[in-house]
């Protein structure tokens, strides 16, 4: 059974309009996604990178009752804000 979420015609075309503006260069595409995640930080894109795979990933599983769930993710920033060291783990 697939979700049944309608996403507006105008919200696909925008989505398209973007992707299709980087097609050619889907890094700076991503970049100018990151450059939206706290843009009151500067710098630190390997942190806001780290932050946003973790919101967005996870595993789903199914529960005991049937419903589908995204599985828990965790990140743990270690260091200094100006020598971060990052580890991600999916547990």
């Amino acid at each position: 059974m697939k979700s049944d979420i309608t996403i507006p015609h105008d919200v696909i075309m925008k989505f398209n309009q973007f992707w299709n503006e980087f097609k050619d260069t889907p890094l700076k595409g991503r970049n100018a996604i990151l450059q939206g995640v706290c843009p009151q930080i500067f710098g630190l894109f390997t942190v806001k990178l780290a932050v946003a795979l973790t919101l967005i990933g996870g595993v789903q599983y199914v529960d005991a009752s049937r419903t589908k769930v995204r599985g828990e993710s965790h990140l743990l920033l270690v260091g200094d804000p100006g020598t971060f060291s990052i580890f991600i783990a999916y547990l």
